[in-house]
């Protein structure tokens, strides 16, 4: 019963409550007497009996004290003052000091509610550790709280512990008192008086503020909370200046000046030499610490440091030595503020070979051989070779928009890399561009090198070598464009690369627009990288001679059998002059580099083959079986079977002559259009030179079309040939088009015009070279596409013209309408034609289908002529609005077009759909063609055939028959080309000689005329009557009879009338002779 009592009280005296009127603000209790404790309540909130109670701190003194639990259990004590009145949207500071054992770390939270029981205080107002040692001497804790409604509220302070390496906290000075802010102002100085600027100072205490110096050396801090603060300031070059008391009052502006003092230099010095013990001059020596400095070595290999600074006793700096053509040596030196300061280097060469070998036969006794000294080449990246995203503007943007690094590294840079992620939409070429940085490594917005339309492969590195090396002493920025998305790669890295290294800027060359990576918090780096020769004073080039040797092509392999021609060569080119002396054959060259260091000879470099005797010259003189002139141009071209192939055209003395060729035996052949050659062999295998003669033989091509047409004067027909051609194109010809040319014109001279500008919609499962580019029109090839469509798009053959639909504005990356969501964009695309020149109405036909619909919306298209230009506003449309396409199979269209026009259109519409196909397109006046292609060369004009009589010979292209004289009844026109050679096959068209208005009629399908005295009716009708020109019926028959001699009739002027089976009268003249 005892103990059971005992327990009890125990238990009260740890949950004592201390229930009075609200204290106000100010409120202080420095726990220095029990009696404080009295006036706070204790809660034990954990499985041990000990709680807040009254202690000593080593260092405090006495005050409120609690320990972890003595079972090493977890400790829960709170102890919790009396009400405090708050008043409404005041400010207050809340403080205390906290003393704890020596080597412990202590937890509390500071709490704040309603009431004083622990499940009450719900506001967390600050989480505090304690640190060891520092806790040991007193540590304050500040607490700013503000914005709180009026009441009355308990403050909590709980320590709690889960770990055993806890022993006690002790708190002293509690208060709460407002806020009241001061002001801090001061000037910055060295120990000498100068004032200083942009140093940064730093303020600690109740709040924490950061500030720069000015020009004058002055900073300040305004609304800073009334306290005790603690002052730092930093400066390059000075020592640091830490923990200056300050104290601010309130609405007080406190002056606290800063003096730094200026930090130690000492100098560091020493040689750089090879492993012979010779200088190495031109060496970049660079020390990296607390500061950075680059210095080289001169002529005796030494290098000095005047001034580094020396943070303290010593200072720790890593120093890199680099030398084209050695190994980068890395060390750590420790410099110093007292006593001499060095540290000598020994490099080790390379071994690097030369580069570039070239040689060249310069004539037939001497070669030539030329090459560079070995490269030290070094790689500049930021990536960790781990593709994560794709980087580039939406599609659409001008080329001026870039992604880009800045390497601030001299360097004579060789080439370029990139990384481009692949996806559907990406461009697939970029521009490249090189840019200037100034001394201090800002981009200058100068453009140093471009290359545009490189081929960007995705999903692989991509490379390009420029075409010189490019010097850039500051360093350089590389940067890529395109025509759409570039999709070049950010790396994995989840830190943000800094050094305003990464960019991006909607324009070039203004630098103010460009925009880092870690301004806008972006992690990563773009993965582009650059590789040449770090930059190295010209002066101080490693000495390097070098060795020659020539070899023939079989020997390659076999170095014992190469020769040298030269040893110890201290230039960078050889002439051979026993090279005339060499026998036929291939031969190599050879360049080893021999370095002063015990004679280490470098792996040798390889030449281009160059060819002893193996080459001649040949002169082959051209004509034709009709005049000279019309050999020149001609391309001869001369082709071995190994794959040597040389092509010359022929000049004006019809002479084509190849200078220097490959000995071996050749196909010779000839390309001039409207002549032929059968192509020969021909044996240039061992003499100097040869001549030949050979003659081309003159096509005789027919006239390309011919037609004949009625006049106003009926007894005259007229006959024209060589008229504008009608126009036939189902995209096939390999030599007119390319898969996937966009906007192609062909050998017609089609004009695509995109008049939407926008991009358009890719396949989502297949890609093929512009997908997604704004275009007019593309030639497209579905079995092209990678992979390949699985059916055939074309009407006929492979190929068809596509018109693809712009994409939705969300889907290009950009929202036209600003309401987040895609907006349909109409496609407006067209294709016109050449100018055309029919002499009479033709008719405009092709084959259309819609690829896919969407939502049941099909692809439509209309036609339009032009009697003028083709400006898009100057075409007439034929079609009724805009006309439906069917999906999945074509459909023929034919429109009929008027002779006055110059141009017709098909303007492609299409509403958010996918894709229109057209194939298969003729434009045709329905006249009679050769189909043979249009001659060329002299000639001696046309000769024109009636029935297979001539009756003329002519340069004009038409021919104006009198049919008066001929018979009537169906007669044939044709008309031959003539050349020097020969004649060409006739071209002819049937004609047909009636009465017409004065010897019979042809009306409708009637046919009716009078030859040799007999009459020919062909055609249905229902009887007939002839009358004299008196009016008296002189013959009449009601059936139908074809054909009737009227020679037992008088000769004249008769008038015959029937009437066709539909009833439709007819009168006509006819004479009987």
């Amino acid at each position: 019963m005892k103990k059971l009592l005992a327990t009890v009280l125990l238990m009260a005296f740890c949950f004592i409550v201390k229930v009075d009127a609200a204290e106000s603000i100010p409120y202080a209790c420095t726990f220095e007497d029990v009696s404080d404790l009295d006036s706070w309540s204790t809660f034990n909130r954990d499985d041990d009996e000990e709680c807040w109670s009254y202690g000593e701190a080593a260092m405090g003194g006495w005050g409120a004290q609690s320990k972890p639990s003595a079972n090493f259990a977890a400790t829960d004590n709170w102890l919790v003052s009396p009400a405090i009145h708050f008043e409404n949207g005041g400010r207050y500071e809340l403080s205390f000091m906290a003393y704890t054992a020596y080597y412990c770390v202590e937890k509390m939270q500071v709490t704040m509610g309603t009431q004083p029981d622990p499940e009450s205080q719900t506001t967390i107002l600050q989480e505090i550790t304690i640190p060891q040692v520092t806790g040991y001497y007193g540590y304050k804790v500040s607490v700013l709280m503000s914005e709180i409604p009026e009441g009355d509220y308990y403050i909590g302070l709980r320590y709690y512990t889960e770990a055993t390496n806890t022993m006690l906290v002790t708190v002293k000075n509690f208060s709460v008192s407002t806020i009241v802010n001061g002001n801090i102002a001061g000037v910055v100085k060295s120990s000498d008086g100068t004032v200083l600027k942009d140093a940064k100072v730093t303020l600690d205490g109740i709040v924490s503020k950061e500030t720069v110096s000015d020009a004058n050396g002055a900073y300040s801090f305004s609304e800073i909370p009334q306290g005790d603060y603690n002052l730092s300031a930093e400066l390059f070059g000075y020592n640091k200046v830490t923990n200056q008391r300050v104290t601010v009052t309130p609405e007080n502006t406190t002056t606290a000046d800063i003096t730094m003092y200026a930090m130690t230099q000492a100098a560091f010095s020493g040689y750089v030499k090879d492993i012979n013990g010779s200088p190495v001059a031109g060496a970049s020596v660079s020390l990296d610490g607390y500061g950075k400095y680059r210095t080289y070595t001169d002529a005796q290999g030494k290098y000095i440091f005047e001034k580094v600074y020396v943070d303290g006793y010593s200072a720790q700096y890593k120093v890199d030595v680099k030398k084209n053509n050695f190994e980068k040596v890395t060390a750590t030196a420790y410099i110093y503020s007292y006593g001499e300061n060095s540290k000598d280097f020994s490099l080790k060469y390379l071994n690097l070979p030369p580069c570039d070998v070239t040689a060249e036969a310069t004539d037939k006794t001497t070669a030539h051989i030329e090459w560079h000294a070995p490269v030290d080449m070094t790689e500049l990246k930021y990536d960790n070779d781990d593709p994560s995203s794709p980087m580039g503007f939406s599609d659409g943007h001008e080329e001026s928009h870039i992604f880009g690094s800045i390497f601030r590294e001299p360097m004579t840079v060789h080439e370029v890399k990139w990384y481009t992620i692949e996806m559907a939409n990406r461009c697939q070429d970029v521009n490249i561009f090189i840019l200037g940085v100034d001394e201090n490594g800002e981009p200058t917005g100068e453009v140093l090198y471009s290359k545009e339309n490189v081929i960007s492969t995705g999903g692989a590195w991509s490379s390009h070598t420029l075409d010189k090396p490019l010097f850039c002493p500051n360093g350089f920025m590389v940067a890529f464009s395109g025509s759409g998305f570039i999709a070049l790669a950010k790396d994995s890295n989840p830190e943000t690369v800094g050094g305003k290294t990464q960019l991006f800027s909607n324009f070039i060359l203004a630098t103010d627009a460009y925009r880092y990576f870690e301004d806008l918090n972006w992690t990563g780096a773009l993965m582009i990288r650059a590789e040449g020769e770090s930059y190295e004073q010209p002066e101080f080039t490693p000495s390097i001679n070098y060795d020659v040797f020539r070899f023939e092509e079989q020997d390659m392999a076999d170095a014992t059998k190469w020769q040298k021609i030269a040893e110890g060569v201290t230039g960078k080119e050889y002439d051979d002059t026993g090279f005339g002396e060499l026998s036929r054959g291939n031969y190599y060259y050879a360049v080893e580099a021999v370095y002063p260091v015990g004679n280490m000879t470098s792996e040798a470099a390889i030449s281009n083959v160059v060819f002893s005797q193996q080459s001649t010259s040949a002169v082959i003189r051209v004509t034709t079986n009709s005049v000279a002139q019309d050999a020149v141009g001609a391309v001869v071209k001369l082709e071995s079977p190994d794959g040597n192939t040389y092509s010359v055209a022929v000049d004006e003395d019809n002479k084509a002559v190849f200078d220097k060729i490959w000995k071996a035996e050749y196909v010779l052949s000839v390309k001039q259009p409207g002549f032929s050659y059968e192509p020969q062999t021909v044996d240039f295998t061992e003499n100097e030179s040869y001549e030949k003669d050979i003659e081309l033989v003159q096509i005789l091509a027919p006239v390309i079309n011919i037609d004949i047409a009625d006049t106003e004067n009926s007894s005259e027909k007229l006959i024209m040939w060589n008229l504008f051609a009608d126009i036939e194109d189902g995209f096939e010809d390999e030599e007119a088009y390319a898969d996937f040319e966009i906007n192609p014109t062909g050998k017609i001279g089609w004009k695509c015009v995109d008049n939407d500008g926008f991009s358009t919609y890719s396949f989502n499962a297949t890609t093929f070279p512009g997908m997604g580019s704004p275009m007019g029109a593309i030639i497209m090839n579905g079995h092209a596409t990678e992979p390949s469509l699985t059916i055939n798009t074309a009407h006929s053959g492979m190929r068809e013209l596509a018109f693809i639909a712009s994409r939705s504005s969300l889907m290009g990356g950009s929202d036209d309408d600003g309401d987040g969501e895609a907006t349909a964009r109409l496609s407006d695309d067209y294709l016109i034609s050449p100018e055309l020149s029919y002499h009479k109405d033709f008719k405009f036909g092709f084959y259309a289908r819609t690829y896919q619909s969407q939502e049941d919306r099909l692809e439509s298209f209309r036609v339009g002529y032009s009697t003028t230009d083709s400006e898009l506003g100057s075409f007439e449309y034929v079609t009724d609005g805009y006309i439906s396409v069917p999906e999945g199979i074509y459909m023929h269209y034919e429109y009929d077009i008027p002779k006055e026009a110059k141009y017709v259109v098909l303007n492609s519409h299409s509403d958010d759909v996918f894709m229109l196909l057209v194939d298969d397109i003729t434009i045709k006046s329905g006249i009679k063609h050769s189909g043979e292609l249009q001659s060329y060369g002299d000639f001696a004009g046309y000769n024109v055939y009636i029935d297979g009589v001539l009756v003329s010979t002519q340069d004009d292209t038409n021919y104006l028959l009198d049919t008066s004289e001929l018979e009537l009844g169906d007669h044939t026109a044709s008309v031959t080309k003539v050349y020097k050679s020969g004649e060409s096959e006739a071209l002819s068209v049937p004609f047909t000689v009636s009465t017409s208005a004065i010897n019979g009629a042809h009306v409708d399908d009637l046919h009716i005329y009078v030859a040799d005295n007999k009459l020919h009716v062909n055609g249905e009708y229902n009887g007939a009557a002839i009358y004299n020109i008196a009016g008296m019926q002189m013959k009449a028959w009601e059936e139908p009879i074809e054909t009737m001699d009227l020679s037992s009739m008088a000769k004249g002027v008769y008038i015959i009338k029937l009437a066709t089976v539909s009833g439709k009268p007819i009168v006509a003249k006819i004479v009987i002779k």
